[in-house]
């Protein structure tokens, strides 16, 4: 008995390639005449040998319009713009702060102003998850967020000649940070800024940490950095400075009982039992 042989996929040999049509707009544009005459996309399909989903997209990347056919209605209405109305009611139905579905689409051709005001219409629902150090930037960085140019450029820089799975800077609509030395560094919470993904066994590129250790040398073992005004936006190396785990928490251990100083104060002052002198 012969073993079976695999089965070969594709064309068989010698069988000439057709033509892309993203290279045929000629082609696409008699399909469409044809499609507007009363053939659907499974129609044209069968008549000139091309996928259907293929041939949608050829009539939107050339802004003709799609007909839905009665029976397959999972074609959606591609070239949709939707009002000013329409978006706002699609952020009401959003539960986080993300890009509503049906605009993804349109998303693409949108201008920056109006992403940013889209997504300042999602965080004046939602809110902002966290919030960014207060105080004054020092000279050396440059704040940004999704609808800075300055932002794009620099993450267009540094995925130069990548393709979007080999991309090393991800500009997402909510990231907000730094551009410091040509990247872009994200803020985290109780992290500072960061950039680059999570390794085992050496974490993400903190800025302060790298800013210090390339003016000032490597950080002993035991020992973190330290903003001397307490700043965290204020990435000058000189108001950086080393500190030993236990001056770390001993400072937490102050701010705690700070905290708790406070509360208690704040709790009599509302129930009258302590009041405080008038000034003379």
């Amino acid at each position: 008995m012969k073993p079976s042989t695999p089965r070969r996929k594709g064309p068989k040999p010698g069988t000439p390639r057709k033509l892309r049509l993203v290279d045929q707009p000629a082609l696409v544009r008699k399909m469409h005449r044809e499609h507007l005459g009363g053939l659907y996309l499974r129609d044209l399909q069968r008549k000139h040998g091309y996928m259907d989903g293929n041939i949608k997209n050829a009539f939107v990347r050339l802004g003709l319009e799609v007909k839905l056919c009665p029976t397959l209605g999972h074609y959606e209405r591609t070239l949709h713009r939707h009002s000013r109305e329409e978006i706002l009611a699609l952020v009401e139905q959003t539960r986080r702060i993300v890009v509503p579905p049906a605009l993804r689409t349109e998303w693409r051709e949108w201008t920056m102003e109006k992403r940013w005001w889209l997504i300042q219409a999602l965080i004046k629902k939602h809110g902002m998850p966290y919030e960014l150090p207060k105080g004054p930037y020092s000279a050396n960085v440059v704040p940004f967020h999704y609808g800075t140019p300055a932002a794009h450029e620099t993450a267009a820089k540094v995925n130069a000649g990548l393709n979007s799975r080999q991309w090393l800077c991800h500009l997402k609509i909510m990231s907000r940070g730094v551009i410091y030395d040509g990247h872009l560094w994200s803020y985290v919470p109780d992290n500072g800024y960061v950039r680059g993904q999570f390794k085992k066994g050496e974490g993400r590129k903190v800025l302060h940490r790298e800013i210090y250790k390339a003016h000032h040398g490597e950080i002993p073992a035991g020992c973190v950095v330290r903003f001397i005004d307490g700043n965290e936006n204020n990435l000058d190396p000189a108001n950086l400075r080393l500190a030993t785990r236990n001056d770390l928490a001993r400072e937490n251990q102050a701010k705690h009982f700070t905290s708790i100083s406070r509360r208690k104060l704040q709790a009599l002052l509302k129930h009258g039992t302590v009041k405080l002198p008038k000034a003379a």
